[in-house]
């Protein structure tokens, strides 16, 4: 099981029980219960840890028997070790200790899985790669530790700060830097600067299964994503340690796209909503009907006939023409998702072109611009003043028996890229590349 939990969260959890350095490491293979965690070459290297009843070995287990061997010694030392979880509660390990091994010589973790349920037994078990440990020193001398999977955001976001070296020792990060006050620019401008400096980068999507190449229309965004580590999941998080990234190649940018939970297209679901509001493809496609238009809560669409309105309690409406509701969306669940996704964005635009296979490539600019703290209402303005439109994208086809062989939900939100500026209390603009940030411009 996989926890979309990014660096951030996991520090601001160190925070809390007055970690205030964390080390950190890339797991090797042999980093595992079996094999016990390598943690350096000498006693000095676990001196970090407020270990306590160091003691020589007497009468060890069959697997440090075997690593020891006859009439060699190992000294054992207890750690009050916790695991903790992702709401930052902490499970006891009450069997956790490290062991220095003088012969090799070496210093590992074992015995950390042994009386807690709560460790997380499948990334700590195997081989798998791109495990990340991280472990922090509490004011009250316990150990605690959290594990990382290949793919999740914090494994994702530690890989791409400090690479892979695998079996190497821990390094040391400093929890304030990724308190909720830091935004973590620096760190996040350092990576996109290198996708930047790549010139044409062929179109690709980052999975779970991993990197697949994408040669669809909005490929720009994915490959951008792909290129930091950003799954193509749809998360309600932002995408790279508290920012969320956009990139676009023309003047409308979509924001996000919020499924209705109201109205016809709640009740009747896409087949119910089409049948009602649906029209034939302006192509000609047989058997196929588009809903699709700008809207705004200052004219009518010409297309369709419907219309955005606000609610006093803050939903936003999506009327008929006889101001029937057609889609709604309240404000629990705009207001979360923005709120969220939104306080910290950076814009990139993009450039496109086909290679000669006929295949996709990006090229990202570095000059950027980044918003910072924004709220629903200021949301709620712009959709008020037309600046924030809804822009869907439905469609829906049949056979000839009449049955759905195909069906796309798209309800974009979309604003141009000179309104932007209105919805942050802060916004600015970067050269990537010199590293440093640029004036305004209009």
């Amino acid at each position: 099981m996989t926890h979309d939990v990014d660096l951030r969260h996991v520090m601001n959890c160190f925070s809390r029980h007055g970690v205030r350095q964390v080390r950190v490491k890339a797991l090797a293979g042999n980093d595992n219960s079996k094999n016990q965690i390598y943690v350096g070459p000498s006693e000095n290297s676990m001196s970090w840890l407020p270990y306590h009843n160091f003691r020589e070995s007497v009468d060890a287990g069959s697997e440090t028997r075997k690593k020891v061997g006859s009439g060699r010694r190992a000294f054992y030392a207890d750690l009050d070790f916790h695991w903790m979880d992702f709401a930052g509660q902490l499970h006891g390990s009450p069997h956790a200790k490290i062991i220095c091994y003088p012969q090799y010589p070496e210093v590992r973790l074992s015995g950390f899985l042994r009386g807690c349920r709560a460790a997380r037994n499948e990334l700590l078990t195997g081989r798998q790669e791109g495990r990340w440990l991280i472990l922090g020193v509490s004011g009250g001398g316990r150990v605690l530790g959290s594990v990382f999977g290949a793919g999740e955001p914090a494994a994702v976001q530690l890989r791409y700060m400090l690479g892979t070296h695998r079996g190497e020792m821990f390094t040391c990060l400093s929890v304030d830097d990724w308190s909720t006050s830091h935004d973590n620019w620096s760190l996040v401008a350092t990576r996109m600067a290198d996708v930047c400096s790549e010139g044409w980068i062929p179109g690709k999507r980052l999975t779970k299964k991993g990197v697949v190449p994408s040669n669809a229309v909005n490929s720009g965004g994915y490959t951008l994503e792909a290129e930091l580590g950003i799954s193509a999941n749809g998360s309600a998080k932002p995408d790279l340690m508290g920012w969320e990234v956009k990139a676009h190649a023309g003047k409308p940018i979509t924001l996000f796209t919020p499924n209705p939970d109201g109205g016809v297209y709640q009740e009747e679901r896409i087949e119910g909503f089409m049948e009602r509001y649906g029209y034939p493809a302006v192509n000609g496609t047989p058997n196929r009907i588009n809903y699709g238009g700008i809207h705004r809560t200052t004219k009518v669409c010409s297309r369709t006939g419907h219309r955005l309105r606000i609610e006093d309690g803050g939903s936003i409406h999506l009327e008929d023409a006889r101001g029937d509701l057609a889609a709604a969306w309240s404000e629990a669940k705009l207001s979360e998702h923005w709120n969220r996704k939104h306080q910290q964005a950076v814009y990139v635009d993009y450039e496109k072109r086909l290679n000669d296979a006929s295949r996709r490539e990006f090229r990202y600019e570095p000059i950027v611009h980044a918003g910072r703290e924004t709220s629903y209402g200021i949301f709620l303005d712009a959709v008020r003043q037309g600046a924030v439109y809804l822009d869907p994208g439905l469609k829906l086809i049949r056979d000839e028996a009449g049955s759905i062989v195909e069906h796309k939900t798209r309800f974009q939100f979309r604003i141009h890229v000179r309104s932007l500026p209105a919805l942050y209390e802060g916004w600015s603009r970067f050269d990537l590349a010199a590293g440093i940030e640029l004036p305004l411009t209009g």
